[in-house]
């Protein structure tokens, strides 16, 4: 066996086994941003619009300006610790992204499944009770849905993208580990690809197709194959007939 033969057999094992190296995952978000750049601008973006919010909400509902003093009910609570949250889970996406560690992505994941589910809500109460029962006018109760909608939308494009980014670090870092194992396993890596298809060497011309008469010879006639039969074999060693594949007799 020549060495040419032994690189053939080890290729044909290490590609029959199961161990063909995986493509790298396609990396393209929006335009000309990539998905780690989309999912730190959501971050980004994220923390800047909860923290004009909460200011806003401190602002405007928080602060008793009539009695000059802080009245903290039950829905102040609740919105404090989503803000708390939500600045957090958004550092933890920030963080993931420029070090891209998939471990503080999955947080924000789940803290904006559970605010597109409380805007499911929402729009399922707005729309099953109608604009009377929430005491708005028609333009509040238009205005609402639509802003709502906008922001549900928003929000699952966003888990979407954020989603993508850490599947495929997650792929990447199983290329990783996989091509670390082969090195040190001494696993042999085609360095060229396979051949390409007929139909992509040769565009738009079909495969010449050799007849059969071509390969072998054509069965003999009934009055031949009898006569066969009846007459005694010649003396000397019998030829098989030649192979198909090595010529051999």
């Amino acid at each position: 066996m020549s060495a040419g033969d032994l690189v053939a057999c080890i290729q044909g094992l290490y590609q029959s086994g199961g161990c063909v190296k995986m493509v790298p995952p396609d990396n393209r978000c929006c335009f000309f941003l990539s998905l780690r750049l989309g999912v730190i601008i959501i971050g980004l973006v994220n923390f800047a619009l909860y923290t004009l919010a909460f200011s806003w909400y401190i602002g405007t509902v928080g602060i008793n300006a009539e009695l000059d003093e802080l009245e903290v009910s039950n829905l102040d609570i609740s919105v404090f610790v989503m803000f708390c949250v939500q600045l957090m889970v958004n550092l933890l996406l920030i963080v993931g992204a420029v070090k891209r560690i998939p471990n503080h992505v999955f947080p924000w994941l789940c803290a904006n499944a559970i605010v597109i589910a409380l805007l499911m809500v929402m729009i399922f109460m707005l729309v099953f009770l109608g604009a009377s029962r929430n005491s708005l006018s028609y333009h509040q109760y238009v205005s609402s849905l639509s802003l709502i909608s906008i922001l549900v939308m928003t929000d699952m494009f966003c888990c979407i993208v954020v989603f993508q980014f850490r599947k495929n670090l997650l792929l990447e870092e199983r290329i990783r580990l996989e091509e670390i194992a082969r090195r040190s396993a001494g696993v042999f890596i085609p360095s060229s690809p396979p051949p390409p298809p007929y139909e992509e060497a040769a565009p738009g011309q079909t495969p010449a197709k050799v007849p059969l008469e071509a390969l072998e010879d054509p069965p003999p006639e009934y009055e031949a194959a009898l006569a066969m039969l009846s007459s005694p074999p010649p003396p000397g060693p019998q030829l098989r007939k030649k192979s198909l594949t090595n010529h051999e007799v």
